[in-house]
């Protein structure tokens, strides 16, 4: 299984939904988020703060936009 399997498998028992109103791009993006916000953990179990989870949010958003690092991102989404 790979990370973002793994994220999706974690999303699943949380029952999240991701982000309302985003591209299918984002989504991973989303469930990312929205388990460092739910768990204040990593996968590995790692403590996150929120800062933290929204700085990789950004990140993690902007490494799909067509634009890259000169888009925004915003974590107003979740």
């Amino acid at each position: 299984m790979d990370y973002w399997e793994a994220i999706r498998a974690r999303a699943k028992e949380l029952q999240s939904d991701g982000c309302s109103r985003v591209t299918s791009m984002y989504l991973d993006c989303c469930l990312e988020h929205d388990i460092y916000y739910r768990t204040g953990k990593t996968l590995n179990g790692k403590e996150i703060s929120r800062e933290e989870a929204d700085k990789i949010f950004r990140e993690c958003m902007q490494s799909r936009s067509i634009f890259k690092v000169f888009s925004k991102g915003t974590t107003k989404l979740c």
